[in-house]
């Protein structure tokens, strides 16, 4: 969930933010490395959510005066090249007594990732739907050029949600690291097609303006019903791959009729 919600506010607002893969994975090395070293796990998840949030505020940084799928695609490859120095042995083991708390512990028989999970959904929810910020990214993903000439100032509502991406991006990290009690580099390198395909088939607008944290988990619940229909007909997981694709690729081919249509009448 925590992976999905990192785009979804960023796509509203008319954004892409591309290096998922690589900004989760370094999240998740930075828990990892400081919990090998005997680091107390509040202050490695602390320091690895900081991660996630230096991460947003570059890209926020960036696309602010560059085209956000150049920068962000840069911004990528620069975080790949930094996960893979920092696993020069291919992954980090932490031993750590107690690291896995956060990730495979529960309460009640409800795991705490899924308390996260879903009070980050409720929260974003709320924050998007009931606020004056969220109307704003909204309207900024719609039109910006009518909210800077209103006087909305666009470029700091665009920056600020890709630091909600780094943040959504540092607890995905922290939640992956405790549940696995290993990082490495590249730790789910097509994260980033299953986010779009989770986003778009919400009904998440790829134009910006359209979409919701609800809608998401939808999408999300359709997701995650193919995959077990493909698990339990003992399908090959390649043929996931080219169902994502094709919903990817339909999912837009449908927003682009559909805004084309808006603006014809």
């Amino acid at each position: 969930m925590s992976k999905a919600l990192i785009a979804v506010v960023v796509i509203i607002a008319g954004g892409f933010d591309l290096p998922i893969a690589s900004g989760f994975s370094l999240c998740a090395i930075v828990a990892a490395l400081l919990g090998a070293h005997d680091v107390p796990l509040a202050v490695a998840m602390l320091a690895a959510v900081g991660t996630g949030l230096i991460v947003g505020g570059v890209n926020g940084g960036l696309v602010v005066g560059i085209n956000p799928f150049i920068a962000t695609v840069g911004t990528g490859f620069i975080i790949l090249g930094i996960d893979f120095l920092a696993t020069p042995n291919t992954y980090i083991q932490v031993n750590q007594a107690g690291f896995d708390v956060l990730g495979a512990g529960s309460w009640l028989s409800f795991p705490f990732k899924g308390m996260i999970l879903l009070a980050s959904l409720i929260l974003g929810e709320g924050v998007l739907a009931r606020t004056v910020y969220g109307r704003h990214v909204y309207a900024v993903g719609a039109n910006p050029t009518v909210c800077r000439l209103s006087g909305l100032p666009v470029g700091w509502i665009i920056a600020s949600t890709y630091i909600v991406s780094g943040l959504c991006m540092g607890i995905a990290g922290c939640l992956a690291a405790s549940q696995l009690s290993t990082a490495q580099a590249r730790m789910e390198p097509t994260i980033v097609y299953d986010v779009i395909a989770a986003v778009v088939i919400g009904g998440t607008s790829l134009s910006g303006g359209v979409g919701a944290m609800w809608r998401t988990a939808v999408g999300l619940g359709i997701i995650a019903t193919i995959s077990n229909g493909f698990v339990l007909l003992d399908i090959s997981p390649y043929y996931q791959s080219i169902i994502k694709g094709a919903i990817i690729v339909s999912a837009l081919a449908l927003d682009t009729g559909l805004t084309r249509l808006a603006r014809a009448r």
